[in-house]
């Protein structure tokens, strides 16, 4: 289960050598892409689309990770596992905990930036 989203900021400055701004923009960025990729995935549930769900939900796992955003890394983990059954009903859940996550995300972005 995933807990309360952490989005590590300050880890990605240390480890990029950015200065705010610059991180500010590329954060705000990732909002854009992550929301993206959570409406294709949220069409492609709608059409049962399995295998491109497990494709989005790989970009996502990926963009997550670079942007050191640990609670939407986590959760697609699990839900590209769940899709690994071709059963809807084994990703309901795990889908709802990376909406979730990923909204969480984007709150705690938005904030960052108006700061």
């Amino acid at each position: 289960m995933c807990e309360p989203i952490s989005v590590d900021v300050k880890r990605f400055k240390t480890e990029t050598g950015l200065e705010d701004s610059d991180v500010k923009e590329l954060y705000k960025g990732f909002v854009v892409e992550l929301l993206e990729e959570l409406e294709k995935l949220q069409v492609q549930l709608s059409k049962d689309d399995f295998e491109k769900m497990a494709r989005t939900v790989h970009n996502i796992k990926g963009i997550s990770s670079s942007y050191m955003a640990d609670q939407v890394f986590t959760c697609s983990v699990e839900l590209g596992r769940a899709l690994s059954n071709n059963n809807r009903s084994d990703i309901i859940s795990p889908m709802n905990r990376l909406i979730e996550a990923i909204q969480e995300a984007a709150d705690d972005i938005s904030r960052l930036i108006r700061s």
